[in-house]
């Protein structure tokens, strides 16, 4: 385990404050949840993402959906890239989302782009694509993204389906 140097007081209420250096080089923001893990004496905290459960569910999903209907899927969760159909899976599995999604995401709106047009998937990587873009809202917070990507041909009324079953999907599982 890695010293920080860094000594908190824990105050009357047991809150301690996790210095901002750190928050910032774990990309941990205000709001946002901390797991909670004992490790013989070493309490450990851990970013928690409510999709940390879901990831194996989402890379079934998108397989399922992805060859069954011949589409290209990307999910995401607030950073990164964790589940994507196998066109994806080498370049952008596990990878850091793009500004792109990052915007759509800030911005908690659904995007359809009938034109061929850049997409920032990951950091400095473009996709010359076609799509529908949608964060997954669960009780108002932003969980994350569904894309439904075409280089081949412009996305459709389907392709919106798809991104709102999946959508809908994981605001019933992580509501639950």
């Amino acid at each position: 385990m890695k010293s920080t140097g860094v000594v908190r007081r824990i105050d009357e209420l047991g809150r301690v404050v996790v210095p901002k250096e750190i928050r910032r080089n774990l990309g941990i923001k205000a709001f946002e949840q901390l797991e909670i893990f004992i490790e013989d004496e070493n309490i450990i905290l851990k970013k928690y993402s409510n999709f940390t459960k879901l990831i194996k569910m989402a890379n079934i999903l998108v397989d399922i959906i992805g060859s069954n209907f011949e589409k290209d899927i990307i999910i995401t969760d607030r950073e990164k890239i964790i589940a994507t159909t196998s066109k994806y899976k080498n370049d952008y599995l596990d990878q850091p989302i793009g500004k792109s999604l990052e915007n759509i995401m800030s911005e908690r709106k659904r995007v359809i782009e009938n034109n061929f047009c850049d997409l920032e998937l990951s950091v400095g990587m473009l996709e010359k694509v076609s799509f529908v873009v949608s964060p997954i809202l669960v009780n108002s917070d932003v969980m994350g993204i569904v894309c439904v990507l075409s280089d081949k041909e412009k996305v459709n009324d389907f392709d919106e389906k798809i991104v709102n079953f999946i959508v809908s999907f994981f605001n019933k599982v992580v509501e639950e």
